[in-house]
């Protein structure tokens, strides 16, 4: 959002200024990946340590998860400013938008430390179901930079006139409020995870729990970053007013997916609590419920964009040209699905939940003996079926699940996945959005006379999704 709000304002500066925010937007959106993704990992591992009753391991996974997100911070940080000039120059020759890019990146990636710590906050309040804590946040970061781009950009009255620096800074600026408010929220409103130093002690099994979670997800939010540097790649070689177009489509796309975010976000909580008190009933009825609506709005992203095609455009340009040609190229590619990913996920417990509902919400059932099993005709190699079972077998082992002792994990039979897999699968939602029917459905144990267990697992990385609850 915070690149959409610099865009509108920053196309008012020149067509060339909007031309640079749309080259640094990949590397600023693998930023904004990283912090996300591993936020996930945070918020798993906290979400797990609460609903097994370990707070103990919850305030670890908080401490240890936000330590490594400043790292990362850091890290980022130095890359990406240092490698801006050639990444910039391997689209442009224009010397203007380089040294416009240059400006903003400089700035806006000297904040990725605070970006890496406010979106950790985020999943940590998230994980505890603190929901409108983190939509406060949001909102004043939002709100500021909003207020800051056009008094920073163009420098009305005693503002000095900083161009695009300006929006770089108003954006910075907006992050770092969004970060105090999670830290006084910390500090106002207890709850269940508390940062401590002595939990600060490096865990092995848990950082690469952490990072288990983290990286999967970190590489599917920033597959988009490497798909439109390809895109600006192949455009520029025509024309720069094509690179500009597809940075204000990708910025368009990403508005009209946000309501539809917003829904699926708001659904989780309710999913997990129905799934953890077993009223099945009503997770599909939610389920469905979700699916209208995000298909709702997205029909109407897709209306918006077939019959304003231009004066959309034309918000981010004044360039005729290329608000025609940014028309015609909106009119092939609406936004017009999407689907939501609602998991059943202990991160979803809000803070009225008891300890009770929030164990259920977790509670690995394994199967009985008399349970059916998937068959599929599809079937992995031995040398796949040999990698999945060690996966799912370390999996099972690190989990806090009950009985899971129980499970014979040198025995596996492997399907692919079912429709009735995919409709009860338990799994946060950026694995969620990974499940298809592709997959494989995991079965360990002797299924004909001890306890099994299904998980279900990626057919491309292998790495397991999530797994299948038996009543």
């Amino acid at each position: 959002l915070y690149n959409i709000v610099d865009s509108f304002f920053v196309a008012k500066i020149s067509e060339e200024a909007m031309t640079a925010l749309s080259l640094v937007y990949p590397v600023q959106n693998f930023i904004n990946a990283v912090a996300i993704g591993f936020g996930v990992g945070i918020n798993a591992v906290i979400a797990i340590g609460l609903g097994a009753g370990d707070r103990r391991r919850a305030d670890a996974a908080a401490a240890q998860g936000i330590a490594l997100s400043a790292l990362h911070g850091l890290i980022l940080t130095a890359a990406c400013i240092a490698i801006m000039p050639s990444f910039l120059a391997r689209f442009t020759s224009d010397p203007a938008v380089i040294q416009m890019g240059l400006q903003y990146s400089g700035i806006a990636f000297s904040f990725s430390v605070i970006i890496m710590l406010g979106l950790s906050f985020e999943k940590l309040f998230q994980a505890v179901g603190r929901m409108k804590i983190t939509m406060a946040a949001l909102l004043a970061g939002c709100i500021a930079n909003i207020i800051l781009d056009p008094l920073l950009i163009f420098g009305p009255g005693p503002f000095p006139e900083l161009g695009i620096s300006g929006a770089a800074l108003a954006t910075g600026i907006g992050q770092v409020l969004t970060l105090a408010v999670y830290l006084a929220a910390y500090r106002l409103f207890p709850i269940p995870v508390r940062l401590r130093r002595s939990c600060l002690k490096p865990d092995g099994p848990l950082i690469r729990k952490l990072y288990a979670v983290g990286v999967p997800a970190i590489l599917n939010l920033a597959l988009p970053s490497l798909l439109i540097s390809v895109l600006n790649g192949l455009l520029s070689v025509y024309s720069q007013s094509y690179v500009t177009i597809l940075g204000i489509y990708y910025k368009l796309q990403t508005f009209l997916y946000l309501p539809a975010s917003g829904v699926v976000q708001g659904l989780r909580p309710l999913i997990g609590y129905n799934y953890g008190a077993g009223e099945h009933s009503r997770v599909r009825q939610l389920y469905n419920a979700t699916l209208c609506a995000s298909g709702i709005i997205m029909a109407l992203g897709t209306a918006v964009c077939l019959l304003w095609a231009e004066p959309l455009m034309s918000l981010f340009t004044d360039q005729p040209a290329t608000v025609q040609a940014g028309g015609a190229a909106l009119r092939m590619s609406p936004p017009a699905s999407a689907q939501p990913t609602p998991a059943p996920t202990p991160a979803a417990e809000d803070s009225g939940s008891s300890q009770e509902r929030a164990n259920q919400a977790i509670t690995f059932s394994v199967m009985p003996a008399e349970a059916a099993t998937n068959d599929g005709a599809v079937q992995p190699d031995a040398d796949t079926t040999e990698t999945l079972r060690v996966n799912c077998a370390a999996w099972l082992a690190d989990s806090t699940f009950d009985q899971k002792d129980r499970v014979d994990t040198t025995l596996i039979s492997v399907a692919q996945v079912t429709e009735g897999d995919l409709a009860a699968a338990v799994c946060d939602g950026e694995s969620a959005a990974l499940l298809d029917g592709t997959d494989w459905a995991v079965t360990l144990g002797d299924t004909t006379g001890h306890d099994y267990a299904v998980l279900l697992c990626d057919s491309e990385t292998l790495a397991v999704l999530g797994y299948v609850p038996i009543a």
